[in-house]
């Protein structure tokens, strides 16, 4: 059968959630507590569920239970291993495995059993304090070169970066289309401007490897002033510093608050841009300052047409009441961050 004809491995946590809950608590002896976490599959118009957690106890010992709808995301397991192996940092350390089932084509889901630590992420709101700004900076400079010695995945050979940020706007906008919630003249002049500096700046940004979803949550804050890492399905390669901007947008996006205005936000992303460059190993990159606000500027994209334009929560009460006010806030903070580089 030629690729393209190819089935895609089906997803049972998907189709039968509760059919699956129930097979995997009753195979392993998990006693759930609460569903902490869902995510969805954003390559679907449909968010189909790719992830569920549920924290509980396996057997005396607290514990949280990932069901892995999507075959990729049963590997975190052996991604931990790998990056166990070339780890150096005494600060930064990876979940403890209990038990575990990869993903198999019979069953259409895996699941993973970690080890709870009950630990606060290491950025707990939109406005991060001045503590845990400067508690982040210390993490990641240990992450960059103590907890990261070796890339463990090769560049994927024929891969071509400089185009990965069309083909990811690409995708925003069929979902922003499905979902008819955006007219075009709210996305498509701001996604014209990206694909103009995409072309000619963005592609220019060098691809490394590095941790693809680098969000608050993912870095708890133990004892000690050490630091537990999750979500290691997501190791692999991006532009240069784009953790960092992932980091930044994921505060940005938690903003909720109606007179807070695209100049506010321009403010706010300058504020985070002049701490981030007390890094060491930032303060090495002449060019941070040009590379940082294009990554911001793509995810700013995202924030638009991604996530106000089709995300789920935009469609709850408390997202409605938010909507018009961060659309805007995104536009003019899209305006005033992308003169820089026109």
């Amino acid at each position: 059968m030629p690729k393209s004809a190819a089935k895609a491995p089906r997803n049972e946590l998907a189709k039968h959630t509760e059919k699956v809950v129930k097979e995997v608590l009753k195979t392993t002896g998990f006693v759930p507590e609460k569903e902490i976490y869902r995510n969805y599959d954003n390559s679907k118009l449909d968010y189909q569920i790719r992830s569920l957690i549920l924290k509980g106890v396996f057997g005396k010992t607290p514990a949280v239970l990932k069901f892995h709808g999507l075959k990729n995301e049963s590997q975190d397991v052996e991604e931990i291993e790998k990056f166990n192996g070339q780890n150096e940092s005494d600060l930064i350390s990876a979940p403890t495995v209990l038990s575990h089932r990869a993903w198999v084509s019979s069953k259409g889901y895996g699941y993973t059993i970690f080890g709870y630590v009950d630990a606060p992420p290491i950025i707990r709101s939109a406005f991060p304090s001045k503590e845990e700004l400067s508690d982040f900076l210390r993490f990641y400079q240990e992450y960059k070169t103590r907890a990261i010695t070796r890339p463990w995945i090769k560049t994927p050979r024929g891969q071509d970066f400089s185009s990965a940020y069309r083909e990811t706007a690409d995708l925003w906008i069929r979902k922003a289309k499905a979902k008819e919630r955006l007219a075009e003249r709210d996305y498509i002049p701001y996604y014209k401007t990206l694909m103009k500096l995409g072309d000619a700046q963005i592609s220019q940004i060098p691809a490394e490897f590095m941790h693809m979803h680098l969000y608050p949550e993912h870095i708890l804050k133990l004892d000690g002033g050490k630091y537990l890492l999750l979500d290691h399905f997501s190791w692999g390669y991006r532009r240069q510093w784009a953790d960092l901007s992932y980091m930044f947008w994921k505060t940005m996006v938690g903003i909720r608050d109606n007179e807070f205005t695209g100049a506010d936000l321009f403010d706010y992303f300058k504020a985070w841009r002049l701490k981030l460059k007390e890094i060491p190993v930032v303060k090495k990159d002449r060019n941070f300052d040009r590379k940082i606000g294009l990554l911001v500027l793509e995810r700013t994209i995202g924030t638009i047409i991604g996530d106000i334009g089709s995300g789920k929560f935009w469609e709850t009460t408390e997202g409605q009441s938010y909507f018009k006010a961060a659309l805007r806030r995104e536009q003019d903070f899209f305006e005033l961050l992308s003169e820089d580089y026109k």
